[in-house]
């Protein structure tokens, strides 16, 4: 599908300049009814990936989608800030989102509302901190 029928199809979304691939952003209070809309109008029914990525003034959520049915491939993205690390969750959605969810909340401390079983995934419940997070400090001596 064409970036030009997305954007007309979903007007929350808006462009983003990458030369790879389609990439759309939205805001995250629109995030739920953008991804919804992706996956019934557009058939992008497939959450191939989830990830975080801190920037030095914000956040950002992406979500790599995938229409199986033309093999089109989309990013979108949702800047967030580092004081307010909360996204909607996409469990609703996707399935797929229940552990890549739980893989960003224990890993870059996002909290996703609504999520039915937010914990860590990877390191124990004491562990102290986020390790992807620039702000994380190794508490092991070298």
């Amino acid at each position: 599908m064409l970036k030009e029928q997305i954007l007309n199809a979903i007007p929350s979304l808006s462009a983003v300049e990458d030369a790879h691939v389609s990439a759309f952003a939205v805001a995250r209070e629109d995030l739920v009814p953008a991804i919804m809309e992706l996956a019934n109008k557009c058939r992008y029914d497939a959450l191939l990936d989830l990830s975080v990525v801190e920037y030095p003034e914000d956040m950002v959520g992406v979500y790599n989608l995938m229409n199986l049915e033309d093999m089109d491939m989309i990013r979108v993205e949702v800047h967030f800030p580092k004081e307010d690390l909360w996204l909607p969750s996409l469990n609703d959605v996707f399935k797929a989102s229940y552990i890549l969810e739980r893989e960003m909340y224990d890993l870059f401390g996002v909290n996703y509302k609504g999520h039915p079983d937010l914990r860590r995934i990877f390191l124990p419940d004491d562990f102290v901190g986020h390790p992807l997070r620039k702000d994380y400090e190794n508490h092991i001596r070298h």
